[in-house]
């Protein structure tokens, strides 16, 4: 029993110097990998020794001056970036300007660069729809950018993306063959989903079309690639149009070249045709260009041209 108990401290302090072994192991390799990252750094980095061609010396860090020789140890320590990459299929963005923008930030170094600082920046470019930013060891930048992709014209400078976002391009011309919409403030995406709904009620027809628009009474006109206008009203613009493609072909079979069609009765329409000249804009002529389309017809005094115009259902307008 007695002996049992002497070996038992023993055994332990076995144990114990065996654990402070293998923990002054891991300290001397952590140290010595430490040691090592920071000579490579130094050395590849402007270094603490270089040679002196002229006397064929190796001139030491102090003789340069211990401020310079502060200056580049602490530069090796940041461990600068040696390439700043932009990655992305580009049309729009200017990968220079993004290297800029980036410019002053990563002058800080690997560890010491704010990443979501630089993606804020970048994302704020006007043609930016989604920017990532991520440091590849041990001196690389990779800035990966994703372009806006315009599905149509928003007003006399805006562009809108598929989410009906506004985003205003600051420089080059806008796309042309987009279609273009307008409406008061904050009425975007409200837009763009009444356009997407009409333009495919339209397709039955092989009708496009070209442009809509929202006053600031909230009422709706629209535009197709034929030239033939739409007037819509403020209420159930998208069972109006719908109305209009059951309705069109029969109507140019029977009348011909019609450039407008009132769609604001409750259960019918008036028509224009393109000959017909009332108290207001020559429907003869271009359409106007742009998606703000003046010129509206009054039912009522229209109604009296017996040349020009019909309407299946003329008690009143339902807005």
């Amino acid at each position: 029993m007695k002996g049992r108990r002497r070996s038992r401290p023993r055994r332990q302090a076995v144990r114990k110097s065996a654990a402070a072994r293998q923990c002054g192991g891991q300290r001397r390799r952590t140290a010595t990998w430490v040691l090592a990252g920071l000579f490579v750094s130094l050395t590849t980095g402007g270094g603490w020794w270089w040679w002196q061609g002229a006397g064929g010396g190796v001139r030491g860090p102090l003789e340069g001056g211990s401020a310079a020789w502060w200056s580049r140890l602490r530069q090796a320590l940041e461990f600068p970036f040696r390439q700043v990459q932009v990655v992305g299929q580009l049309r729009h963005v200017d990968a220079a300007q993004v290297r800029d923008i980036a410019a002053p930030y990563a002058e800080r170094g690997f560890f010491a660069t704010d990443v979501d600082a630089i993606r804020s920046a970048v994302r704020a470019l006007p043609w930016v729809e989604r920017a990532a930013v991520r440091r590849i060891w041990p001196d690389q930048l990779q800035i990966t950018v994703v372009e806006q992709v315009a599905v149509a014209r928003w007003g006399e400078e805006g562009l809108l993306n598929a989410r009906g976002e506004v985003f205003v391009p600051v420089r080059g011309p806008l796309p042309e063959d987009l279609p273009r919409l307008a409406g008061p403030p904050g009425t975007a995406a409200t837009v763009l989903a009444h356009y997407r709904d009409m333009a495919a009620r339209l397709a039955a027809l092989d009708l496009r079309l070209v442009a809509l628009s929202q006053d600031r009474r909230r009422s709706w006109r629209a535009r197709l690639d034929n030239g033939v206008e739409l007037m819509l009203g403020k209420v159930q613009p998208r069972e109006r149009v719908a109305r209009f493609v059951r309705y069109y072909p029969q109507v140019v079979r029977e009348e011909g070249d019609v450039r407008l069609f009132d769609l604001r009765y409750a259960n019918g329409f008036a028509i224009r045709r393109a000959e017909t000249r009332a108290d207001g804009p020559v429907l003869d002529g271009p359409v106007p260009d742009g998606p703000v389309l003046d010129g509206p017809v009054r039912p009522g005094r229209a109604a009296r041209d017996a040349r020009g115009v019909m309407a299946t259902a003329p008690q009143s307008l339902s807005g």
